[in-house]
């Protein structure tokens, strides 16, 4: 854990306005406070962070402005995606006050499809763009229409150019503004829907990215709509492409495959020989493709279709092995995996925290009789979490034969048998330090010291070591009233509280922190593949490692190599192998030093890890080529047997970089209801840090609720010494009550201005009522008319009253409105027999 030696806060003109040397930390939490002045400069504001003597600064900025709060949001409710031959386009546009009641007003909503050649031309060349003779307004339909609450749309695709291969929009705007009833206030709200006309995506990140020569490859294909959810009953055509092939051999090595329940589709690839290099996997889903209804003619382009699928491909490269021994390792059984010979996968989906993996092993070997000692790690965020050892010896010799269920093609090579093939399997817990991705690697030591290893990556539920819980003990409260704060963590875990104003959200949505943002800050620890140093394609171990000349006594051969793209890049069988070393130049291969990094593990060993033959030599143009034709003594020939010796652990290459209600209510007896003023109107209700104890638990009991009649939103973040971070779900508090009044102001107003005063005067309750809305006086402002207003308010609903005040006084102003049941109102309204009164005052 750093260290935070300073903290400072700056203005935007980048002016220290406040900074803490050295503050105190408690569990990784720093709190510290810091008032603006009354006249703050405007704008983006900076927090930065010194935790190492500024070799690791964190900045973060927020802003300074004039706002108001939103009194309601427009939430536009959309298909998660929109195929391109869809019939009709369903929307539903809700919106709804903070505190849950209905917003009632007139909505606007705007339906516009982006035409991208219209777009482009129709400001530069509007001439051209009026040669097509289209009326571009027509396409973009516009609603008027008054909304309660929520409102339903069906919209024809058609009436949007989406049936016209001319307009074929790429994405279609939806903008909705809503003008609140009796106050005019609009709030607005867009949102893009793109327009998939590939309906299908094609997931082959299961299937593994290399082969064993003469083991059988397991693939998985996973077939999802655009929106993520699996495409059953779906065909598609699998084939396995060598680059060489010829069309009419290629489409022998193809077969058809239709998605089970989950979107699945397991595929094999019988055994391959040593000699192939690499194939690819290409998968397509023939027959999908449609035209556009308005453009009837056979359009053979890709981008001419209404649906069309994209083709999807992975290359998957061989294994090199000297000793032809190879470990392999199956997905685990419930993973989605392909499953192998370890049986079927399961629910698509990632390990979930907590639960037992168990991973499969296919291993060859030379020596049956002997107990194989198996190593394996489990390495994530650049850490190893797991490294174990066990011994195993094979009872039965497995067979690798395909299913023919399974097989894309039947061999028509005779691929080398694996020498005596065993079976083991390792069980692993997942943890929350595995997620979001982990890599296992699993390698034995030959007698004489060649290392036989893969390494599997495997997906993980996002989750945190430190299960956090809030709960408030109540769903529904009325202002001023008092509620209790449940708080569930890890022992002596210290937890930061947030309960802010739901409306706060609103103004600034994505500002919160939540679990993605948590691992986008893990992200940086992650390796990954192809990071720096590189020690499986490093050339200069082949230098360093080239033997002389007196010891390889080698004969020299002559080889014109051609600058020819494909014969100097796509190794054709044996054509372009060399004799004794295998691959000239390029080799596609990976071998056993393969698995440590691209697990991120920096290999020191006196092993044979580097196992692929070094490239004779590099280059396009002519070169002497040489081979050795004498064989040099086993480097371990003289070396204990490696079975018994300790392992010589991998370790980690480490990344160092810079961080960057209550109620109005008809009484039928004689107690009168006490008068409370509500003025205590926050946007953060707590903002504190808390300890739970030994127990795990933290109950707050008698919090004070608002006056504010909205939904608070609570928020928790915890960490423990022992267990680490943890986050809970945010959890809603309403605050409301029968009879709501809500003042519209403004953030501020001249002096001598003449302010609407606007009133919005809520009732949930069946029966109509007499009301009766006051201004109190003040000296600060003056009424320009009356300073009393009466209504009936008729059903459930929301009725606006309007005072006109002239300010007097410069500086804060109070307002404090009454509303009470008038009962001399001339009209009748309401139930008889009232015979208490329950004020509601506010005072803003």
């Amino acid at each position: 854990m750093y260290q935070v030696t300073e903290v400072w806060v700056a203005n935007p003109s980048g002016v220290r306005m406040a900074q803490w040397k050295e503050p105190e930390s408690i569990a990784g939490f720093v709190q510290l406070e810091f008032e603006l002045s009354q006249e703050p400069l405007l704008g983006n504001w900076t927090i930065m962070m010194d935790a190492r003597g500024r070799s690791l600064i964190k900045e973060k900025e927020f802003e300074v402005a004039e706002y108001v709060l939103p009194k309601y949001s427009v939430n536009i409710q959309t298909p998660k995606v929109l195929f391109g031959d869809a019939s009709t386009l369903d929307l539903k546009i809700c919106v709804r006050y903070t505190h849950g009641g209905a917003v009632e007003g007139e909505l606007s909503l705007k339906v516009e499809p982006k035409i991208s050649i219209f777009d482009e031309f129709r400001d530069k060349y509007p001439a051209l763009v009026k040669e097509f003779a289209i009326d571009l307004n027509k396409y973009a339909p516009v609603f008027k229409l008054q909304v309660n609450g929520c409102h339903k749309e069906s919209i024809p695709t058609e009436a949007l150019g989406m049936d016209n291969k001319v307009l074929a929009p790429r994405y279609i705007t939806i903008t909705a503004t809503v003008k609140e009833k009796g106050t005019g206030i609009e709030f607005t709200k867009s949102t893009i829907l793109h327009v998939e006309r590939n309906p299908l995506e094609f997931d082959l990140d299961a299937s593994p990215q290399n082969f064993k020569p003469g083991f059988v490859y397991n693939g998985l294909v996973k077939v999802k709509d655009k929106s993520g959810s699996p495409f059953r009953g779906q065909k598609i055509q699998i084939c396995k492409l060598p680059s060489y092939r010829s069309e009419e051999e290629r489409m022998r090595r193809c077969r058809n495959f239709t998605t089970d329940s989950k979107g699945l589709v397991r595929f094999q690839i019988p055994p391959l020989v040593p000699e192939e290099s690499y194939f690819s996997i290409e998968v397509t889903a023939p027959g999908l493709e449609k035209n556009f209804p308005k453009n009837q003619e056979e359009e053979t382009s890709y981008w001419g279709k209404q649906v069309h699928s994209d083709d999807a491909y992975k290359t998957v490269s061989g294994w090199y092995s000297p000793s032809k021994e190879y470990i392999h390792i199956l997905h685990p059984v419930g993973q989605g995996g392909p499953g192998g010979k370890g049986g079927p996968g399961g629910q698509v989906g990632q390990a979930r925290c907590w639960e037992t993996l168990r991973f499969d092993l296919l291993y060859s070997t030379s020596t049956p009789e002997a107990e194989q000692r198996i190593h394996y790690q489990v390495i994530a965020r650049g850490d190893v979490l797991v490294s174990k050892a066990f011994d195993h010896k094979s009872d039965e010799e497995e067979e690798e034969s395909g299913d023919p269920e399974l097989l894309v093609y039947q061999s028509d090579k005779k691929a080398p048998i694996p020498k005596h093939l065993s079976k083991a399997s390792v069980e692993i817990q997942v943890t929350p330090e595995m997620a979001p991705e982990s890599k296992l690697v699993v390698f034995y030591f030959r007698p004489d010291g060649e290392v036989v290893s893969d390494h599997l990556t495997f997906r993980v539920d996002k989750c945190l070591s430190n299960k956090v819980e809030l709960k408030w003990k109540e769903e529904e409260v009325g202002p001023g009233s008092k509620v209790g704060l449940k708080v569930k963590a890890e022992p002596e875990s210290v937890c930061g509280l947030r309960v802010v104003d739901k409306s706060v959200d609103l103004l600034r949505p994505g500002h919160q922190l939540n679990l993605e943002k948590v691992f986008e800050a893990l992200e940086r620890f992650q390796i990954y593949g192809y990071e720096f140093p590189s020690q499986s394609t490093d050339k200069d171990f082949c230098l360093s490692h080239r033997p002389s000349k007196k010891d390889r006594g080698e004969t020299r051969l002559r080889i014109e190599i051609s600058l020819n793209y494909l014969d100097s890049f796509l190794f054709h069988a044996d054509e372009d192998r060399d004799p004794i070393d295998g691959f000239k130049s390029y080799d596609f291969r990976s071998h056993a030093l393969t698995s440590f990094d691209r697990s991120g593990l920096l290999v020191l060993s006196d092993l044979r890890v580097y196992t692929l033959p070094c490239p004779t030599d590099a280059g396009l143009t002519s070169t002497e080529v040489r081979y050795t034709t004498t064989t040099a003594p086993a480097p371990f020939a003289d070396s204990p047997p490696f079975a018994d010796s300790p392992p010589t652990y991998a370790l980690v290459a480490k990344h160092t970089h810079e961080l960057d209600g209550d109620t109005w209510e008809l009484a039928f007896n004689n107690e009168i209801l006490p008068v409370e003023l509500r003025d205590y109107f926050p946007e953060t209700w707590l903002w504190s840090l808390e300890t739970v104890g030994e127990t795990g638990k933290l109950e707050l009991d008698d919090l004070e609720v608002p006056d504010t009649i909205t939904e608070w939103v609570g928020s928790a973040v915890c960490s423990s010494p022992l267990v680490g971070l943890g986050l809970s779900s945010p959890q809603s508090l309403i605050v409301s009550q029968p009879f709501i009044l809500d003042l519209i102001l403004p953030y501020s107003i001249k002096l001598g201005e003449i302010l609407p005063l606007q009133i919005s005067i809520f009732k949930y309750m069946e029966h109509p009522l007499p009301v009766q809305i006051e201004v109190k006086g003040s000296e600060s402002f003056k009424a320009n008319g009356d300073t009393e207003k009466s209504l009936c308010l008729e059903g459930q609903g929301k009725e606006v009253v309007t005072f006109d005040l002239v300010f007097l006084k410069l500086g804060e102003v109070n307002i404090t409105v009454v509303a009470q049941v008038d009962l001399s109102f001339p009209d009748d309204c309401g139930p008889k027999g009232i015979l208490a009164v329950r004020f509601v005052p506010i005072s803003r």
